[in-house]
């Protein structure tokens, strides 16, 4: 580095240090700070008062797109098998509704993939349940 680099970094150095202040913060590292972060952001989901509405015709866009593949590839669904879910740990969520063509698709509000068993809230009480009782059911034969 020669000195036109040196001097060119200490100026900046220089200036950062400098730098304005920040007017509106919750302090890192406190006990209280999750809590006063929580209060800081509460009117934030206000800024997206129709988010939901946005989201919910976005995805029946994308099922319109999926509809129209499938038709233009003679491929079919059976859209009466086709559920949807809302993940959130709200007591009582939004609800949107979604199409696949002309039918509602069902939301619910618990659906097994492969096996696992996943819930509206991400709570794995029920997967963990039902692999127990499976888990039961297989032992007790090794146990007689």
């Amino acid at each position: 580095m020669d000195k036109e680099d040196m001097d060119f970094l200490r100026g900046t150095i220089r200036k950062k240090k400098y730098a304005s202040p920040i007017n509106a913060s919750v302090s890192q590292g406190s006990i209280l700070g999750p809590l006063l972060f929580s209060v800081f952001i509460n009117d934030l989901v206000d800024c997206y008062e129709n988010e939901l509405d946005t989201v919910a015709t976005s995805l029946n866009r994308d099922l319109n797109k999926m509809k129209a593949w499938a038709d233009k590839w003679k491929v079919t669904f059976e859209p009466s098998k086709c559920k949807a879910m809302m993940i959130s740990r709200k007591r009582k969520p939004s609800t949107i509704r979604l199409f696949f063509g002309n039918c509602e698709l069902t939301i619910k509000s618990e659906l097994e993939i492969l096996g696992v068993t996943f819930d509206s809230k991400l709570v794995w009480g029920e997967h963990i349940s039902s692999v127990s009782k499976k888990l039961g059911k297989d032992l007790v034969p090794c146990v007689r």
